[in-house]
């Protein structure tokens, strides 16, 4: 009988297959199919996030306006003037334009109206990168009345186009020097000359809300004696895009009136936008 038991248990041991020991489950994390690779990119092309100089390179634009009023029974005066400024990294435009009307009025029996108005432009163009720049310059500054008299000129003022080299001196100060041609107009007519330009840009903080603009052109015609155009402002600021505005302006080519002086001053305080 146990030679039997013996016969039986090795033919069922050669019969039956071995058993094999189970691989212990698989998590949820170990099912997961591997990550595919990231594409590869093309030479010479990156994605917006891996160029964050791209968004510093972006161009830097400003634009003020500027309104004043003043209305009485004998005069109205109305001032608006704009600036608008726009600079990249290899270029700088600033263009400023202005337009004053004045109403002179009289009673009587020899009641009229006298209408004068003020015409000031002034562009500026620099190109180059660093601390030098090439520069074109395109500026007027005319004062038209309606009629002529003793004491005030039809037509007075200057135009100017030149084109120079220009450096910044500071971080808030920039000059340049050029040449270019200079139209005058005063009551003898229209007269044309060569002219050395040369040209002060500033802008500097007072403080938190107060700034400091100053712009002044100096003109020194052949033949005559030196020329110059100026503003100067102070801006104090009331919100965030709204300021009161302290200006003064002064030149020796807008003609006031006959016999007072060559020199034209203008003060003014008005409301600017800036943005």
């Amino acid at each position: 009988m146990p030679r039997l038991c013996c016969v039986f248990a090795l033919c069922a041991a050669v019969v039956m297959p071995p058993v094999q020991a189970q691989a212990p489950p698989r998590t949820a994390a170990q099912q997961k199919p591997p990550a595919k690779p990231a594409p590869a990119q093309t030479p010479g092309r990156t994605t917006s996030s891996a160029n964050p100089a791209r968004a510093s390179t972006a161009p830097a634009s400003r634009v003020e306006l500027e309104l004043t009023g003043v209305t009485s029974l004998t005069s109205d005066t109305a001032l608006a003037r704009g600036r608008v400024e726009r600079k990249t990294s290899a270029s700088d435009l600033k263009l400023r334009a202005g337009y004053t009307l004045t109403s002179n009025k009289s009673y009587g029996k020899n009641a009229r109206d006298l209408t004068t108005r003020t015409l000031l432009l002034d562009s500026r163009y620099a190109l180059g990168q660093g601390s030098s720049f090439w520069t074109l310059t395109g500026a007027t500054n005319m004062r038209m009345r309606s009629e002529a008299s003793t004491r005030y000129p039809k037509k007075t003022g200057y135009l100017l186009f030149a084109a120079g080299r220009g450096t910044r001196l500071q971080q808030n100060l920039e000059g340049d020097i050029g040449l270019g041609l200079l139209t005058s107009y005063d009551v003898d007519g229209r007269e044309t000359d060569p002219a050395l330009t040369g040209r002060l840009l500033a802008r500097y903080p007072l403080g938190q809300r107060l700034t400091f603009d100053s712009t002044a052109t100096l003109m020194l015609p052949l033949g005559n004696g030196l020329r110059l155009d100026s503003d100067l402002t102070l801006n104090y600021r009331l919100t965030q895009e709204l300021y009161l505005r302290l200006g003064w302006s002064a030149n020796n080519l807008v003609v006031p009136v006959l016999g007072a002086g060559d020199w034209d001053t203008t003060t003014r305080i008005s409301f600017l936008y800036r943005k």
